[in-house]
């Protein structure tokens, strides 16, 4: 796991804090869903989109877990690299697309966790304020719609 550096912190936390009042932002409005599509249709596509890229680099990398020295071959790193150049991409595009109903709210949570917890529950953040972002995340999505 990569050590952060202090600018890379100082990002982390200003994209925690705006992703901290987006989520308090949510508790204070209704979650009611409407009958028709939902409005949040391309911000649920965009997270899904990452959670596969994910899932996908994950599977690329398992082979190597107990690996201490290894390359990975050429069309895997390749395949890697593109992974996590598209990841950014959709990253960037979810951040500036608004999420208007308590679906999207959930699939940006989603998206959210895999840059928190890339390891899952054995990569919990040591940094307080991430921390609350991750329990934030964690109580939305095990939330409802009122």
């Amino acid at each position: 796991m990569p050590v952060a550096s202090s600018a890379s912190t100082t990002a982390r936390r200003g994209v925690l804090g705006g992703a901290a009042s987006l989520l308090a932002f949510a508790t204070a409005v209704s979650y009611a869903r409407p009958a028709v599509a939902s409005p949040d249709a391309e911000v649920c596509r965009v997270a899904g989109l990452m959670v596969d890229g994910r899932a996908e680099i994950e599977r690329h990398m398992e082979p190597y877990y107990d690996a201490v020295r290894f390359e990975y071959p050429p069309g895997t790193a390749a395949r890697m690299r593109l992974l996590n150049e598209q990841h950014r991409e959709l990253r960037d595009r979810l951040a500036v697309t608004p999420a208007a109903s308590f679906e999207g709210w959930q699939a940006k949570a989603r998206a959210l966790l895999l840059w928190l917890t890339p390891g899952g529950d054995a990569d919990v953040p040591t940094d307080p304020d991430q921390r609350l972002v991750l329990s934030l995340c964690r109580d939305l999505l095990a939330g409802r719609a009122a």
